[in-house]
C-alpha cells in the first residue's frame, strides 16, 4: 500500500502540473514559444548525461509546439497569418506526409516528418501568437540562453577529450564507429559542441543568435558587440567552417541591407559586390579544404556530385526518415547526403524542395518590403544558415531548426505581415481602464 502511494502521488502531482501548464499556455500562447527557446540549447547535453530523460525531452518540445498551434486556433488568431504563408507551409507538411506513406516503416516515416517538416509549423503558430512585447521577450531569451550555452561550450572545449568521456561519447564499443565528427582531420583535440549534440549544430545555433543580436531593435552598437562576443567565440571553438562562413554571409547580408535602406541607388551596385564576395569566400574555404585533403570536404563534394543521380533513381522520393544521418537509427545503409536541401529532395521529391524554397522566398520578400533593420531579422537568420543548409543536414536537429523558425517568425512579426494584436484579456482590461477613467471624469 505504501509503495502504491509512493508511485501514485508523484504521478498525480505531475498530472496536475501538466494540466496547469496546458491551461496557462492555451491562455497565454507565446509562453509555449518562450519555454521552447529555453529548452532548445540543452537538448543534447541532457540526452547525453541522462538518456532516459532524453526520451521525454524531445516530445516535450513537440507537444509545446502543438499546444501553441492549438491555442492560436482557439483564440482565432490563425486568420492573422498571411494566407500565402499558411498555404505554402500546409502544402509543405502535406508533401511530407505523402513521403511518410511511402516509408515502409511507419515509425521511421513519422520520425523523419517530425525532424524535417514539423518545425515549419512555427511559421504559422509563432506569428499568430506574438505581440510586440512577446517578440521582444523571446528574442531576449534566445540571446540570454545563448550566453549561458556559449559559456558551457567554451568551458567544456577547454577540457578536451576528458569532457567526451564525461558525456559518454567516449569510449566507443568494439562494434561502434569512432565519432570522427568531433575532430578535425589530423587533430587530436575535439571541437567545441556542448551543450548541443555536435559541433556543426552548435556553430549554426550561435550564428542564428548573432543574427538576432544584430537586428533586434533599440540596442546600441556597444550592446550588440558585447552580446555577440561569447556566441562568436563559441562558434570559433566549434571549428565549424559552415557556421563560420555563415557568419561571413550574415555580415555581408547586413551590409547590403544597410546600403539598401540608406539609398536605393546604391543597392544595384552593392548587391552584386556582396554576391561576388560570398562566391570568393566560398572558393577560398573550399580551396583550403581540398588542398588539405580534408575528409569532410570530400564527403561534401561526393554528396553534391552524387545527388542528381540519386534524385533520378527516386523521382518521387525514397520516403520520410530514410535519408540523412538520422536514418541510421532505422537502417544500416541509408542514403547519406550532406545537404538539407538534398535531404528534402531525396525523401519527399523535388516538389518538397521547391515548396521549401518558395517559403523562404516569401519570408525574404515580406521582410525586405518592410525596409527596417528589425524586419531583416528573418533574412539575416536565413543568411546565417544558408551555407549549413547547403552542405550539411543540420536542420534535421530540432534545437537548430526550431530556433531558426522562431527567429524567422519574429522577423515576420517585425515586418508587419500581420497586425500587432494584443491578447484578448489585455485588450479588455485596457478598455475597462478607459471606461473607469471616463466615468471618473464625468463625475468630476
Amino acid at each position: 500500500m505504501v509503495a502504491t502511494v509512493d508511485v501514485v502521488l508523484p504521478l498525480m502531482v505531475l498530472a496536475l502540473l501538466a494540466f496547469y501548464a496546458v491551461f496557462f499556455i492555451v491562455r497565454t500562447p507565446w509562453v509555449g514559444l518562450a519555454v521552447i527557446v529555453l529548452l532548445l540549447p540543452f537538448n543534447g547535453l541532457i540526452t547525453q548525461l541522462y538518456p532516459s530523460f532524453g526520451d521525454f525531452y524531445g516530445p516535450l518540445k513537440d507537444a509545446l509546439l502543438a499546444l501553441t498551434v492549438l491555442a492560436a486556433g482557439l483564440h482565432g488568431r490563425l486568420r492573422s497569418v498571411p494566407r500565402l504563408v499558411q498555404g505554402l507551409v500546409l502544402l509543405y507538411l502535406a508533401v511530407g506526409l505523402l513521403a511518410v506513406i511511402r516509408t515502409p516503416v511507419l515509425e521511421q516515416g513519422l520520425y523523419g516528418w517530425r525532424n524535417d517538416f514539423y518545425p515549419l509549423l512555427l511559421l504559422i503558430a509563432a506569428p499568430a501568437v506574438l505581440t510586440p512585447r512577446a517578440a521582444r521577450t523571446i528574442a531576449n531569451l534566445a540571446v540570454g540562453v545563448a550566453q549561458i550555452a556559449a559559456v558551457v561550450t567554451l568551458t567544456t572545449w577547454r577540457q578536451g577529450v576528458e569532457w567526451m568521456y564525461t558525456v559518454n561519447i567516449l569510449p566507443v564499443g568494439a562494434s561502434e564507429t569512432f565519432p570522427f565528427q568531433y575532430f578535425l582531420t589530423g587533430s587530436q583535440a575535439p571541437r567545441g559542441f556542448s551543450p548541443y549534440n555536435s559541433p556543426n549544430e552548435a556553430g549554426l545555433a550561435y550564428a542564428i543568435v548573432v543574427a538576432v543580436i544584430c537586428t533586434t531593435p533599440g540596442w546600441s552598437t556597444r550592446k550588440r558587440l558585447l552580446l555577440a562576443a561569447l556566441p562568436v567565440a563559441a562558434t570559433l571553438s566549434t571549428q565549424s567552417r559552415s557556421a563560420i562562413l555563415g557568419l561571413l554571409v550574415l555580415g555581408l547580408a547586413l551590409m547590403a541591407n544597410q546600403a539598401r535602406l540608406n539609398s536605393k541607388g546604391v543597392a544595384p551596385i552593392v548587391l552584386p559586390l556582396v554576391g561576388a564576395a560570398m562566391a570568393v569566400a566560398a572558393a577560398v574555404v573550399i580551396g583550403a579544404e581540398s588542398t588539405a585533403q580534408d575528409l569532410s570536404f570530400g564527403g561534401h563534394a561526393d554528396s553534391l556530385t552524387a545527388a542528381p543521380g540519386l534524385i533520378q533513381e527516386n523521382p518521387f522520393g525514397a520516403g520520410a526518415g530514410r535519408v540523412g544521418p538520422r536514418a541510421l537509427l532505422y537502417e544500416e545503409s541509408p542514403v547519406l547526403v550532406e545537404s538539407f536541401f538534398l535531404v528534402l529532395a531525396l525523401e519527399a521529391s523535388l516538389l518538397a524542395l521547391v515548396v521549401y524554397l518558395l517559403i523562404n522566398w516569401r519570408v525574404v520578400k515580406a521582410s525586405l518590403a518592410a525596409r527596417s533593420t528589425a524586419a531583416f531579422m528573418a533574412p539575416a537568420a536565413l543568411a546565417a544558415s544558408l551555407v549549413s543548409q547547403l552542405v550539411l543536414p543540420t536542420l534535421q536537429d530540432a534545437p537548430v531548426s526550431m530556433l531558426l523558425w522562431i527567429v524567422v517568425a519574429i522577423g515576420l512579426h517585425h515586418a508587419g505581415v500581420r497586425p500587432d494584436l494584443e491578447p484578448p484579456q489585455v485588450r479588455s482590461d485596457h478598455v475597462g481602464r478607459q471606461l473607469r477613467g471616463s466615468r471618473g471624469t464625468a463625475r468630476s
